[in-house]
């Protein structure tokens, strides 16, 4: 309880701050919200400044745009608005910072989820030096590990697209 008011009286804090009109009434989750918000702006103004980035769909996928096993799916991230939503909203991880290099084909990134679409993960992808694929970083939510199972579905998805061997990050 303690550590829960602390944190909404900075939240509340912020919000005032940046001028958001705010009482102390509005729940945690609002104020979240609207915190979420004003962070989305802030890293939209960053990359607005280059070249329409932010309002270009990513390159076509490299790998099937989307695939299910028998208990995940994985999805293209194909927009900075998903991939904002994925890395910052869900994942809370740093993806979002790799819009450039996804915008100039150097990267991709895929998100794996349950069948239900809940996140699970962030999936890189990326070309070695004679341009082949190559499996990168494949982490879960604050960019901790997936699990073992995790990680065997996703080289198999790798792999049954046709990409060679995979080789993925060691499992927690």
């Amino acid at each position: 309880e303690a550590g829960a008011s602390e944190a909404l009286g900075r939240i509340y804090g912020y919000v005032r701050r940046f001028g958001h009109v705010c009482d102390r009434q509005s729940t945690l989750a609002s104020l979240q919200r609207r915190w979420e918000a004003w962070a989305m702006a802030a890293d939209c103004r960053r990359f607005a400044m280059q070249d329409g980035m932010l309002t270009r769909a990513f390159p076509p996928p490299w790998m099937p745009a989307s695939w299910t096993g028998d208990t995940r799916r994985i999805v293209y991230l194909d927009t900075p608005g998903r991939l904002w939503q994925h890395a910052r909203g869900e994942q809370r991880n740093c993806a979002f910072d790799l819009t450039p290099q996804v915008h100039a084909g150097h990267v991709q990134l895929y998100r794996l989820e349950t069948l239900s679409g809940q996140g699970v993960g962030t999936i890189l992808v990326g070309r070695g030096p004679g341009g082949e694929l190559q499996l990168g970083d494949c982490l879960a939510a604050c960019n901790r590990p997936l699990s073992r199972d995790d990680t065997a579905l996703i080289a198999h998805w790798f792999v049954a697209a046709g990409r060679g061997a995979a080789a993925v990050p060691a499992a927690g």
